[in-house]
């Protein structure tokens, strides 16, 4: 299955010593792709072939319109739909219950040390 890594943003909720974001990012980059050009780019993937996405970044769910995301993410056609984050807001179970309300159904939590 062709996967498409959607780096939506540089922003995170976490000052990880060992992440590969840059110290200080322009601030473009720290707020990373709008909403508009990501769901376009899900699009002209799935044109492609794609039906897998992982939302990868910064920190994706630190975005407002995350779970937009998602649910454009599950109307277009993606089949499976993956989140890389370091958790910190899986620990809010209305967030969590949100991604799922939205189409998410898996979540990959990096845990470094």
């Amino acid at each position: 299955m062709k996967i498409l890594n959607l780096f939506l943003n540089y922003s995170c909720n976490a000052k990880c010593p060992f992440c590969f974001n840059p110290a200080e990012p322009a601030a473009e980059e720290w707020k990373g792709m709008p909403l508009r050009r990501a769901v376009f780019v899900l699009l002209e993937a799935f044109g492609r072939g794609c039906r897998s996405v992982s939302f990868i970044g910064g920190e994706a769910t630190v975005r407002p319109d995350f779970p937009k995301l998602v649910a454009a993410a599950r109307r277009i056609g993606y089949e499976d739909l993956r989140l890389v984050t370091n958790g910190f807001k899986l620990a809010d179970p209305a967030y969590v219950q949100l991604l799922a309300r939205a189409g998410g159904e898996e979540v990959g939590v990096i845990v470094d040390s």
